[in-house]
């Protein structure tokens, strides 16, 4: 399961990140989730905690606020060109042991250009990062959920597998193309009852992207739809092929 160390500013996006790890722990409870506000004992060398938890997770969320970039020192300036400041201190080890680093928007923030950046961490604002939006925010929690769990799925087939059976819908998918039979969760049902004509299910599959998992195919009949008594045949007229040519 992903270890996930959590940085962001006090200052900028406390309640923010505290919020983002409550429910990010819903969705993955068996993963390592550190924040300093939790994780850090009275008595601890919180710097040599930090440094120690930072050093074993493999993933660095980056949660960031409106005021991210612009929080000032107490002798005036930004914190982010203090070479001592904590928040750089946390990316920059990150970066340097190649660890995946997730850059989070939070609070209507908007991301930033190299040029805003101190040159070690220009490399920041270059990577992808996701937004959770107040409107949107139990859609942008589980697909970043899904993405974090995917950091282990990619190694760990039972993990793999707890990721499909979480899903409500699950999509084979060849070549980064979908396809065919979709497994739907009963509580679709009723909209699936309620289908008219050949229009199929994909406008629900887009109005419910956050519960699709994907599982990776090789065979390309997952490809082929038979919807219609000719399509039939063609299957049956290629099934029949395959038996004759294994006897």
């Amino acid at each position: 399961m992903p270890s996930v160390f959590i940085s962001y500013r006090h200052d900028d996006s406390f309640a923010s990140a505290k919020l983002l790890v409550e429910h990010l722990e819903r969705w993955l409870p068996d993963s390592d989730f550190f924040i300093d506000e939790s994780g850090i004992q009275a008595g601890e060398d919180w710097r040599a905690t930090l440094a120690a938890r930072l050093d074993r997770a493999q993933i660095l969320l980056v949660v960031i606020g409106t005021r991210w970039l612009t929080v000032e020192r107490p002798g005036g300036g930004r914190r982010l060109d203090d070479a001592d400041d904590v928040v750089r201190w946390e990316i920059e080890r990150a970066l340097a042991a190649k660890k995946r680093v997730v850059p989070v928007l939070v609070d209507g923030a908007r991301f930033f250009a190299e040029s805003d950046l101190p040159p070690v961490l220009s490399s920041l604002a270059r990577l992808q990062y996701c937004e959770i939006g107040r409107q949107t925010f139990d859609g942008d929690i589980q697909r970043l959920a899904r993405t974090l769990a995917d950091e282990s799925a990619a190694t760990d087939p039972a993990r793999f597998i707890w990721l499909v059976k979480r899903a409500l819908v699950v999509v084979p998918v060849i070549d980064g193309k979908r396809g065919n039979p979709v497994v739907w969760s009963r509580r679709f049902f009723p909209d699936l009852m309620a289908l008219e004509g050949d229009v199929g299910a994909r406008h629900l599959i887009g109005a419910h992207a956050d519960a699709i998992a994907e599982v990776p195919m090789e065979d390309a009949a997952a490809l082929t739809d038979v919807d219609t008594p000719d399509a039939l045949m063609a299957v049956k007229a290629e099934l029949e092929r395959m038996m004759a040519t294994q006897q």
